[in-house]
């Protein structure tokens, strides 16, 4: 399927400590904090560090656990931030090591060398109060780090510092630093709260500057030497910069908004002056999400993903994590929520994310899995907006399929961008398509579809019984890879009973067909039932016709006409998050592939129409609500 495919799932892991509240990813080498890990004292906290099983692969396993400084401190959080300059150069912030003092903070490097991992340096802040190392982050050139230096409201002191080292091979050297343009009023600001970098441009948030309201401050490099060059702030902001990101002429910010809805501002840098192009809102309009919480471009700028770590229960509980991919000028979501496996209520998953260039993965922090106690841990994904495999029959995992089958997959890439000539099929191991055509052994046709192609593959003789594997590779036109590998089974004969293909295949689910009255349909006085696409778009139906409070046996049941669509200047954006938050409510809904909606003022009509992937196959549904 397209988006995101999860590779693997670390945690929860035997010890405490909330891993996963940091992570970053280069290459091979994937590294997470664990920032309240006693390790021999009190929430002194350490990394640790996985490496991929196999170059290249998605699998990781551990290679260095539970790693602390080499001057471990009560108290210090030692991997509250983590930054990765390349493969075997790790950057760790502890922001409340007190270094003699209080809550000054200290910076580690970590590199890796003769098969093992070293501390190189520390860098330390010495005056009270800096938190130096709440914030990381690096451009595999330079390292950001953040400092939101707090002193008691309503007194006049420094409100943070940002700093920015290079990397001269063996260690950090300075290179520069600077503060808000609001510095040393009555306020605190938080500035260097979260941090981003991206060649010449550092982004800084300040989420505390004028009480609540928050700010976030643009630098750019000339020489060694950064200055202020736009501060941000957009609308009636909330804890405005609690997390920033910056790729290229474009930075994302978070606002926390009133209630912890939160929302993303994308601001576009036009010559040496930044605008808001678009503001995300969270797709459920639910509260306490804290959407926005985390933020990470990818490689090519093309996508956000944003996480929600809070504990709204809505679709379900826990964090999720989601995805936006610039189509034209408009960041749109891909429709996927993804989760801790099981979700708990408050596990912080998408606490921090980190997108690797190099292979397109993705990992993401969840530091408190189990929603209680310490217990933390990473999901790695693939990120398979490039070529991907859909539409797969058999489908991957299936059994008991007939030994003749066919073949069926298919290549495409969203962005209309897939290279044929690049597409290898492999059927157990040997090519069966390569070239622009099948090889001896295989025959079968290839039919263009929507932004790539179909492939029906037949063997030359029928598969033995047992697991049979079905391999891609393709690539598009800019370079970037597919490579997927599905499984299915064959079943050996004799042939599986029909009771036993039924215990196979899962009964659809099976309904009293209704009229466009919404009554009960009959014909010649028999009820009639209806099945599969039919009956999930059916249910659909019922649902959306439902008023909010309507149906006594469910008084949350419904969508809320009176309360959001028929009042004066209804939001259409906020009539469409209520669409979607039902459609994808019911249990039979994958996600929706298009959906648009008008509504007329003068009938108080909605016209609805939207085309969703379900289990039972593409549910159709065209209709004026209520």
């Amino acid at each position: 399927m397209p988006g995101l495919q999860m590779v693997q799932q670390i945690g929860p892991v035997a010890y405490s400590g909330y891993l996963g509240r940091s992570v970053d990813l280069v290459g091979d080498v994937l590294v997470a904090g664990a920032n309240g890990d006693d390790l021999g004292g009190t929430d002194r906290g350490s990394i640790s560090i996985y490496r991929r099983i196999s170059p290249g692969t998605g699998m990781f396993q551990v290679e260095d656990e539970r790693r602390g400084p080499t001057s471990p401190e009560n108290g210090a959080q030692f991997g509250y931030a983590v930054a990765m300059l390349d493969e075997d150069t790790i950057v760790v912030g502890a922001p409340y090591k007190n270094n003699g003092g209080t809550n000054r903070g200290s910076v580690f490097v970590f590199t890796y060398s003769g098969g093992a991992w070293s501390q190189v340096q520390e860098i330390q802040a010495t005056a009270d109060n800096r938190y130096f190392g709440f914030a990381l982050d690096s451009d595999g050139v330079r390292v950001v780090v953040g400092a939101p230096e707090i002193h008691p409201y309503g007194t006049t002191g420094k409100n943070g510092w940002v700093s920015v080292y290079t990397w001269s091979g063996s260690q950090l050297v300075f290179e520069d630093s600077f503060e808000d343009g609001n510095a040393n009023d009555s306020y605190t600001h938080g500035f260097g709260t979260s941090v981003g970098i991206h060649g010449d441009t550092v982004v800084a948030g300040a989420p505390s500057v004028a009480g609540i309201s928050g700010r976030a401050f643009v630098f750019v490099r000339s020489g060694s030497s950064w200055s202020q060059q736009q501060e941000l702030s957009y609308g009636s902001p909330h804890y405005y910069g609690q997390a920033v990101a910056v790729f290229g002429d474009c930075c994302a910010v978070a606002d926390e908004e009133s209630l912890a809805w939160g929302s993303v501002d994308v601001w576009n840098r036009t010559g040496t002056s930044w605008s808001v192009g678009q503001t995300i809102w969270e797709p459920n309009g639910a509260r306490d999400r804290y959407f926005g919480r985390a933020l990470e471009f990818s490689s090519d700028g093309q996508t956000l993903f944003i996480g929600a770590p809070g504990i709204n229960p809505l679709p379900q509980p826990g964090g999720v994590l989601y995805r936006y991919d610039l189509v034209g000028a408009t960041w749109t979501w891909d429709n996927q929520r993804l989760y801790w496996d099981p979700p708990a209520t408050n596990d912080q998953f998408a606490c921090d994310i980190a997108y690797d260039a190099d292979t397109y993965h993705l990992a993401v922090g969840a530091n408190n899995i189990t929603g209680s106690g310490t217990q933390g841990g990473i999901k790695v994904y693939y990120d398979a907006v490039q070529p991907y495999l859909q539409n797969q029959d058999p489908a991957p995992n299936d059994t008991g399929v007939d030994p003749a089958a066919s073949v069926y997959l298919e290549v495409v890439d969203d962005e209309d961008n897939l290279d044929p000539e690049s597409v290898e099929i492999y059927i157990n191991g040997t090519l069966a398509w390569w070239n622009d055509r099948f090889l001896p052994g295989f025959t079968g046709e290839r039919i263009p579809v929507e932004n790539g192609y179909s492939y029906s593959i037949q063997p030359g003789a029928a598969f033995e019984p047992g697991t049979q594997s079905v391999h891609a590779i393709a690539e598009d036109t800019t370079g970037q890879p597919m490579d997927e590998t599905y499984s299915f089974t064959t079943r050996a004969q004799p042939s599986l009973t029909d009771q036993e293909i039924a215990e196979l295949v899962p009964a659809p689910g099976i309904d009293l067909k209704l009229d466009s009255q919404h009554d009960v349909y009959t014909a010649a006085y028999d009820l009639v039932l209806v099945a599969g696409v039919e009956e999930v778009a059916q249910h659909l139906l019922v649902g959306l016709r439902l008023f909010y409070g309507e149906w006594y046996l469910d008084e949350d049941a419904g969508m809320p006409y009176y309360r959001r669509a028929f009042i004066a200047g209804p939001s259409t954006r906020v009539l469409e998050l209520l669409f979607h938050q039902e459609i994808l409510g019911d249990a039979d809904i994958e996600r929706i592939k298009t959906f648009e909606l008008e509504y007329d003022r003068a009938t108080r009509k909605l016209d609805v129409e939207f085309v969703a992937v379900s289990s039972v196959g593409l549910v159709e549904v065209e209709a004026v609500l209520p």
